[in-house]
């Protein structure tokens, strides 16, 4: 993630614009390396801290 220069000068707006941008990168990466588009379902585990994505023929743990 890169580092925000001169945030003291910068407006609320072009901070939450900067964080976004920043944020879509990351979401386009984790897509990219699970494909995570490509499933149909989730469900989350709350007291397990699982999260279980699912499609018709493959199921995928993650523990967070």
């Amino acid at each position: 993630m890169k580092a925000i220069q001169n945030y003291n000068t910068m407006t609320y707006q072009d901070f939450l614009t900067n964080c976004f941008e920043e944020l879509e990168k990351l979401q386009d990466n984790l897509n990219k390396a699970y494909d995570i588009n490509s499933y149909t379902s989730w469900e989350y585990d709350q007291p397990s801290g699982i999260i279980t994505l699912s499609k018709s023929d493959y199921q995928l743990f993650a523990v967070i």
